[in-house]
């Protein structure tokens, strides 16, 4: 007899954090996209480059007795039997 067991993750709307940082300097605007072009190949190609600068974390809490807890965070477990 088998059992298969699947597990699901939902996250709410506050689960998960998306920050955004700086790339280049601030006195070129430093925001978290840009892009530059120049000519290349004694100016016979035209390149481009990107520069993006962001993340993604899962918010977490530390408790007052110092466990870690997740916020937003709902972990369903389904098994089923084989016959």
């Amino acid at each position: 007899m088998s059992t298969t067991i699947d597990r699901a993750i939902l996250l709410g709307g506050q689960a998960l954090a998306n920050a955004y940082g700086r790339s280049g300097k601030k006195a070129k605007g430093g925001m978290h996209f840009s892009m530059h072009e120049e000519k290349t190949d004694h100016e016979n190609v035209v390149e481009h480059s990107i520069s993006w600068m962001n993340g993604k974390a899962k918010i977490r809490f530390k408790g007052t007795n110092g466990r870690i807890n997740d916020h937003g965070v709902m972990v369903h477990d389904t098994a089923v039997s084989g016959n």
